[in-house]
């Protein structure tokens, strides 16, 4: 029974199982065995080692089956800085069935074109009563990339939520700190965040500190 999961034409099949490394690479963590990449656990640095006429064929598949909705196939059309495909993820935000679906194809778009229905589906999430959306979603307020993020994330301390609070604490201090903290605590609690947050020096070494680290890793 043929795969009917993907659009993948046999040429392009066949190209991309013989060439190179990176490109191999590519269509085996997003066509073949994609839980590593839906984890966040794999590395996309292979796709800088794409050759142009690689990069179009890598391009192409993720277009090809951007329609069917999978996540690591929205999130790898920013992962390419594919300009050409911001019109189709357009209309899939526009059919959208629900606040998940659209925080994943805005991030998308905003990645690629700064589009402003980013931050409005972050602000719908923020004052949504669904704890699960928040702490599924939490990642993404980072990538606003400026005092957005860190006044939301403050407003986030506030939450009625524990783990929500959590999340939102632990993101702020490993901005400040420039440090992930995974075993260990945060130093600085939700207090020392809430009162600094009208300190404009505090804010602007914030705001530096996450745009170096968007920075640093930028696929």
């Amino acid at each position: 029974m043929p795969n009917t999961k993907y659009d993948i034409p046999a040429k392009a099949k066949r190209l991309s199982k013989r060439g190179s490394p990176a490109l191999q690479e590519f269509y085996h963590h997003f066509f073949i065995n994609e839980t590593g990449l839906i984890r966040g656990e794999v590395d996309l640095t292979f796709l800088k080692d794409l050759s142009p006429q690689e990069s179009a064929i890598a391009k192409g598949l993720i277009r090809r089956n951007l329609d069917r909705g999978y996540t690591h196939i929205i999130e790898g059309a920013a992962a390419f800085h594919d300009q050409e495909a911001v019109p189709q993820l357009k209309k899939l935000l526009a059919r959208a069935p629900d606040l998940s679906r659209r925080l994943t194809i805005a991030g998308a778009l905003w990645k690629l074109d700064k589009d402003p229905s980013f931050p409005a589906c972050l602000r719908e999430m923020v004052e949504s009563d669904s704890n699960s959306l928040k702490v599924a979603h939490m990642n993404q307020l980072s990538w606003l990339g400026d005092e957005r993020a860190i006044n939301i994330l403050i407003e986030l301390l506030s939450d009625g939520d524990s783990f929500v609070r959590y999340l939102a604490l632990t993101r702020l201090n490993e901005i400040e700190h420039k440090k992930r903290f995974v075993a260990s605590a945060p130093p600085s609690s939700e207090d020392a965040y809430v009162s600094r947050h009208r300190d404009d020096g505090f804010m602007a070494m914030m705001v530096k500190n996450l745009t170096d680290w968007l920075n640093a890793n930028a696929a």
